[in-house]
């Protein structure tokens, strides 16, 4: 079970865990969100976790699913 956040009617804010990765690329590989977001490039499998793993470790980021 993840901790919760924020839990409101609609909502669950839960922290950005490392097994997030895979959900962060599916989405940032779908065409809308990368022509929405300017994003040119797909994110592979390894940046993806790279960039979830730097959130995590990050005092100034705070990322939540």
């Amino acid at each position: 079970m993840r901790d919760i956040f924020l839990e409101g009617e609609k909502v669950i804010l839960t922290p950005m865990e490392e097994e997030d990765a895979e959900f962060i690329r599916k989405m940032e590989n779908d065409p809308e969100v990368r022509y929405a977001l300017f994003l040119y490039k797909p994110l592979t499998r390894e940046s993806a976790e790279k960039q979830v793993r730097e959130m995590i470790s990050s005092h100034d980021i705070f990322m939540f699913m």
